[in-house]
């Protein structure tokens, strides 16, 4: 009886950790998407400088979460999301809007899929 309150404990505490794993990482990428949208939004305007620092804010935050992402996420998909932030920031700097776009859209999907691959379905359950 001890084996199987410790085996029900042991799976309540999972799946606690795995929807906090995915609450923090459903607003993690929310805020960074945001901040890429701000991003575009300036550079369509011309306002580069504030594209600039609204894309440097969203990779801040990336970066600081280095700890999270380097021991959660496949090192594959953060070293892509790392990429097309370098990708973005690129375009920005460059005062490019049509690879600001290409690349930001690009970034969003990378993220929008690391949420997607994290969430739990029939598949991944079974």
């Amino acid at each position: 009886m001890k084996k199987e309150f410790f085996a029900a404990a042991l799976l309540i505490a999972l799946s606690a950790g795995s929807a906090a794993n995915l609450r923090f990482l459903r607003a993690f990428t929310r805020d960074m998407t945001a901040g890429i949208n701000d991003a575009y939004t300036y550079a369509q305007i011309g306002q580069w400088d504030s594209a600039a620092e609204a894309a440097e804010k969203a990779e801040e935050m990336w970066v600081s979460a280095s700890g999270y992402t380097r021991i959660l996420i496949r090192h594959t998909e953060s070293d892509g999301v790392s990429e097309a932030f370098c990708d973005f920031l690129g375009a920005i700097c460059a005062k490019d809007p049509p690879a600001a776009l290409q690349s930001g859209l690009i970034l969003k999907q990378r993220l929008s899929a690391l949420y997607d691959m994290e969430r739990p379905t029939l598949g991944s359950i079974l």
